[in-house]
């Protein structure tokens, strides 16, 4: 079996503060495996000084926020986003998670 991109994260310091924000996409075939994967970006992100990770995922995507609640992130289902009232940019309904580094 050769070499095979299975999912890619992403953590993006935010400018002039010690705050990231995390992506990430697993390939369907590995649904589950996204749990190593974001562990790997709150240690990254602990070596490079980040203090606050955040991400905001579909309210929907139960899956991504027990990933994320097993790694240790709080998720929250308030209106985060007072405007929008936790909503995104396609309005569609999203829950905001956080995490200590």
């Amino acid at each position: 079996m050769g070499d095979e991109i299975i999912g890619v994260g992403r953590l993006i310091k935010l400018p002039g503060t010690n705050e990231a924000e995390f992506a990430v996409v697993i390939s369907d075939q590995f649904q589950g495996q996204g749990t190593h994967l974001l562990a790997s970006l709150v240690d990254i992100g602990c070596q490079e000084g980040v203090k606050l990770i955040v991400a905001q995922i579909l309210r929907e995507n139960h899956h991504m926020q027990r990933v994320a609640k097993k790694v240790g992130f709080e998720v929250n289902y308030d209106a985060f986003n007072e405007g929008n009232e936790g909503r995104d940019a396609a309005g569609r309904n999203i829950a905001r998670v956080t995490a200590k580094a």
